[in-house]
């Protein structure tokens, strides 16, 4: 697994099938900007705000993940850990029974 960071999407459009998954932190409306340059509804992208407002616009369109990072953080690593493992790595976690 490789992490990539980038700050300027500019040059990533021409790069993004290369992305399993895009991880993209939201903290003001004007971020949403630089989300409609890379949504793509083929590309798995993972949305974290703080702003619920911005999370309920994002609510309707296809193939986003919506984290609320205003939860506490064991919280926030366990659903992110869950989708990556259910989803972007097709890793099915088995369930345990209390029997």
């Amino acid at each position: 697994m490789v992490l990539d960071v980038c700050k300027n999407f500019k040059d990533l459009t021409a790069e993004l099938n290369t992305y399993s998954v895009i991880v993209l932190v939201i903290y003001t409306e004007e971020d949403l900007f630089d989300f409609f340059k890379i949504y793509r509804s083929e590309i798995p992208l993972v949305i974290c705000s703080f702003n619920k407002r911005v999370l309920e616009f994002l609510m309707d369109l296809e193939n986003l993940y919506l984290l609320d990072t205003s939860k506490i953080r064991s919280e926030i690593l366990k659903q992110l850990g869950s989708h990556f493992n259910e989803t972007i790595l097709n890793i099915q976690i088995p369930i345990t029974s209390d029997l």
